[in-house]
């Protein structure tokens, strides 16, 4: 299911629109809009995300009025533009983006006994696929006409279309790679030798044979690597493979292991290497004779031999201890301002309900510890009345007082646990104590995981004040010298000193992944904060400004989806690549000790690691250039693994197939992720914090999720109650004001004026009410998140945020789409000799994609 919003033309009365979606809560249908002048009542998901915290991250607007010429929308933050009207040149100028639309809407997709929050929507739990959005082929709007042949038609200009089937994906055919289906669309994968592009994908879908060839095109070639991306419901699992006591195959020389690609000659007794080309002995166990093809005969039945991942049960040489238990270490902030602002309660709330979600068994553990200017941590021994509170006061030279008793099986403490969560935000309703010891704090609890390892939850809602690892307010002296230089801009994003990072490289190295809960409505310097979850694999959650009204739903379902999700622990990956390249580096949520490993503490199914890659000596020509990822891994339950992800992809000499088998995804992926890590041309008017949390969470965002960012989806829902889920929506023009009784429908009341911007979404017993949760609903599934939703009402300060995301239209200091790719178009149109063509389109799509990509997201607000 998809759909799209196609621009419109200058004429206010004769908007010409193509798709849209009918927000229905099992389809999306095509429609023809009849006019564009006055706009209100639409969704719009997935809004501009940006790193100047000109919206929070995760949200979803409804845009009541209009402000001036500009229809407002329903929009949501975490991705990127949502064009409206705007004034421009004395004229008014629609120039809505095409979207894609939702796949489908349905809150049935919850475990069996969930009972969702009002208006909320867990993302799928543990085994549960999460379907993706349609397809994204980028090409002009279908059946557009070119206005004038000096001028470039909006209607023209490349946009994503949705697809509007479901695409079943072989990863090889005829014995070569197969090209991808675009991460957005919706694909069954059907492992064929290749492995599923969900979990590993290419820049490049064929390989340039020399590095003069891959800097000519001026394109990146990197991977970007998921290895526990959520599979569609209806893909095969990933076969598991137990050699026994000799372990995996692998090779003698580059320790590559055994894969479809490796060759078998000799009768079977020697395979050669497809990563290093060295010749092994095959083990006696594992001879098997070829057939007329030169294939194993048996090899149709080993998945390791026909199958682009598969999984080995690690042998004992992989294990240098027996593997830790599942540890969850949750410590919460009581300082006087998370008591007042509700933060500590919500924190609270959420881990008692979410506590059900961690992994059974006997494996499964957990402590807790709270903390103002001092450390509290409890005993939550069964034999116990109640638990028992053991105060730390030195936060400079901190300790753990009865280690041993502080975490325990859940099954043997869950009922003091649970009491202690009702007690706690009672127990410091009345503190006064406004500082925060989180450093301290968090370094007393890595002490008591320090011998098992695990997972520590940090609920934060202040600076860090006191103790070790605190720090001082940098937002006035940002808001001051940010705009001095890039050097003084750049310094400001980065970690004040180097006191946190050498706290993180200890907890990766006894395998403690960092959490960190952000519940403020303050500057809490983010910048050095989130260098503890970048480096032990764990990642940072904003909720600012929070909300005691409807950020406890979003933290609970957060937490929810932290425990559920695909993941494991204390894991160590490496990537392999074929004689000829090299992996120049890795780029996401780590720790690395030494060049060819990384370690992940913890890793989940919403983290990618990108690798790239360089030429140190030349391919062949019509070979095949492979690629390996292996991660060594601990199960929830306690088994030692290794996940093994192989792609092999052809080599060409050919320019024009670079540009031909390109996978424009992927690499605008790559440049969102250089863009925010490296650019230091960012705005000024910004917060500090905004912008640090979008550097940090780039960093380890997937292919499918990135592609939001800058496509978001619109959707109408003020009539959704009067059509059926079969109809085409086909709305009347729209009106500047909203009917009272869709906001009673909708909201439960007849005007907005004491609506709160921040919102719960209830659902009432209408039609309408039901349709437009289910949309929500469907929207916080796809996006394993629970986004905020969020009131835009006339003369709100968010409408001037909401107005500067349209980054189709002309926006102050920059240049608008269409003049954008005025300049690309007059460079082709001067060269018309087919290989001036070629250059200069080669040309030109690089300075689009990749060189000014990076100038535009500045010029457009994107920072």
């Amino acid at each position: 299911m998809g759909a799209s919003v196609c621009s419109s033309s200058r004429s206010i009365g004769s908007a010409g629109w193509g798709s849209v979606c009918s927000g229905t809560a099992t389809s999306i249908r095509r429609a023809t809009w009849g006019s564009a002048a006055a706009g209100a009542h639409w969704w719009v998901e997935d809004a501009v995300w940006r790193a100047t915290g000109a919206i929070a991250a995760g949200s979803v607007w409804w845009s009541t009025t209009v402000a001036r010429n500009t229809a407002s929308a329903f929009w949501g933050s975490g991705c990127a533009v949502v064009p409206a009207t705007s004034v421009h040149g004395g004229a008014r100028e629609c120039s809505a983006i095409q979207a894609s639309g939702l796949a489908r809407a349905s809150t049935t997709t919850m475990s069996a006994g969930m009972q969702p929050m009002p208006g909320g929507m867990l993302p799928n739990a543990l085994g549960q696929g999460m379907p993706s959005t349609p397809s994204m082929p980028y090409s002009p709007h279908a059946g557009a006409q070119v206005s004038t042949p000096s001028k470039i038609d909006p209607n023209q200009i490349p946009r994503p279309m949705p697809e509007m089937s479901v695409v079943i994906f072989e990863t090889r055919q005829g014995g070569q790679a197969a090209v991808p289906p675009a991460a957005s669309s919706e694909f069954i994968v059907k492992d064929t030798g290749n492995c599923n592009p969900r979990l590993m994908r290419c820049t490049l879908n064929q390989i340039p044979c020399t590095g003069d060839i891959l800097t000519t095109s001026a394109m990146p070639l990197a991977l970007m690597v998921q290895p526990f991306a959520l599979p569609h419901p209806s893909e095969e699992p990933i076969q598991l493979v137990d050699f026994g006591g000799m372990g995996p195959i692998r090779c003698s020389r580059c320790k590559a292991y055994i894969n479809p690609f490796m060759r078998f000659i000799d009768q079977g007794k020697h395979f050669v290497c497809n990563l290093c080309g060295f010749s092994n002995d095959t083990p006696r166990e594992y001879l098997c004779n070829l057939g007329p093809d030169g294939r194993r005969r048996d090899a149709d039945d080993r998945p390791e031999l026909c199958r682009g991942t598969v999984e080995f049960i690690a042998s004992k040489e992989f294990l240098v201890r027996d593997p830790m238990p599942a540890v969850y270490f949750f410590l919460i902030d009581v300082s006087m301002n998370a008591i007042q602002t509700g933060a500590t309660a919500a924190a609270c709330s959420a881990i008692s309900q979410a506590l059900s979600d961690l992994p059974e068994g006997p494996r499964t553990m957990v402590g807790i510890a709270t903390f103002d200017s001092a450390i509290h941590f409890y005993s939550l021994k069964r034999d116990q009345q109640q638990p028992l509170m053991l105060i730390v006061p030195d936060i400079q030279d901190v300790y753990t007082p009865l280690q041993t008793d502080l975490i325990l099986p859940i099954s043997e403490c869950r009922e003091n646990l649970e009491q202690l969560l009702e007690s706690i935000p009672n127990m410091f309703e009345n503190n006064r104590v406004a500082d925060s010891a989180f450093g301290a704090a968090m370094k007393a609890s890595f002490l008591a995981m320090k011998s098992t390892g695990g997972k520590l939850l940090m609920f934060q809602s202040v600076l860090p004040s006191v103790g070790i690892g605190s720090l001082s307010a940098r937002e006035a002296e940002g808001r001051s010298n940010i705009s001095t230089g890039d050097k003084e801009a750049h310094k400001l994003l980065q970690p004040v000193d180097k006191t946190l990072k050498t706290m993180a490289l200890e907890f990766a190295e006894y395998q403690v992944c960092v959490d960190v809960f952000l519940t403020t409505q303050s500057y809490v310097d983010i910048s050095s904060i989130s260098v503890v979850p970048s480096t032990t694999g764990g990642r940072v959650y904003h909720y600012y400004p929070f909300s005691a009204l409807s950020d406890p739903a979003k933290l609970f379902n957060d937490l929810r989806w932290n425990f559920s999700r695909p993941q494991g622990f204390e894991a160590v990956m490496r990537v392999r690549c074929s004689q000829g390249l090299q992996v120049q580096d890795y780029s996401g949520n780590f720790c690395r000790r030494v060049p060819t490993d990384i370690d992940l503490p913890a890793i989940d199914s919403d983290k990618t690691i990108m690798v790239t890659f360089k030429h140190d000596d030349k391919l062949q020509e019509n070979s095949e250039c492979a690629f390996q990822c292996a991660l060594l891994y601990t199960t929830v339950y306690g088994q030692r693994r290794i996940r093994v992800i192989n792609l092999s992809l052809s080599c060409t000499n050919v320019l024009s197939n670079l540009f031909r088998y390109a996978d424009l995804e992927t690499q605008f992926t790559y440049v969102v992720k250089q863009a925010l890590i490296k650019c230091v041309g960012l705005r000024t008017d910004g917060r500090l914090d905004d912008r640090s949390y979008w550097v940090s969470t780039v960093s380890s965002i997937s292919v499918l999720l990135a592609i939001p960012l800058v496509f978001p989806r619109m959707i109408a829902l003020h009539d959704l109650a009067s059509r059926s889920d079969d109809d085409s929506l086909i709305p009347n023009p729209l009106t500047l004001n909203i009917n009272p009784a869709t906001l009673e429908q909708i909201f439960g009341v007849s005007s907005l004026a004491g609506v709160p911007n921040q919102l719960v979404l209830e659902q009432y017993d209408n039609e309408l009410s039901r349709k437009v949760n289910e949309v929500v609903n469907e929207i916080r599934r796809q996006r394993c998140s629970y986004l905020r939703l969020r009131l835009c009402k006339h003369g709100d300060p968010s409408g001037d945020f909401f107005r500067s995301l349209l980054v189709e239209d002309k926006a102050p200091g920059g240049l608008s789409y269409v003049e954008f790719l005025e300049p690309q178009k007059k460079l082709i149109s001067d060269d018309d000799t087919p290989k001036g063509m070629e250059q200069v389109l080669s040309k030109a799509l690089i300075e689009m994609a990749l060189g000014d990509l990076l100038q535009i997201f500045q010029d457009f607000a994107i920072f």
